[in-house]
């Protein structure tokens, strides 16, 4: 017998089976997690994280030519990448999700 997850019990049943109901997880559906998904948003999580591994490496080029222009250019290009790539791919997040009716808006 198939087990449905989304019912939280294993049916029990007739069919030769085990009456007992086994303690199954009620499984509930994927809130508050992106219902659909795009390669557009994909490649900018990923070079995102990308701009986002960078960051360690230019923070220790900083540190040790901290008086040259080129570390602190270096630096602050890939925190405004990082801030770029995040602000594009939120509004990206946004203009894929689908609108709410009225009678679900949450306060």
């Amino acid at each position: 017998m198939r087990v449905d997850p989304w019912q939280g019990r294993d049916g029990g049943g007739d069919g030769g089976e085990s009456s007992v109901v086994h303690p199954t997880p009620r499984l509930s559906p994927p809130h508050g997690r992106a219902q659909r998904r795009s390669p557009g948003l994909l490649t900018l999580n990923l070079v995102y994280l990308a701009f986002v591994v960078l960051v360690p490496f230019t923070t220790d080029v900083l540190g040790d030519y901290s008086d040259t222009t080129e570390a602190v250019v270096l630096y602050a290009a890939t925190l405004g990448c990082v801030a770029v790539v995040n602000w594009l791919s939120r509004a990206a997040t946004i203009a894929t999700q689908r609108p709410l009716l009225p009678a679900v808006w949450r306060w």
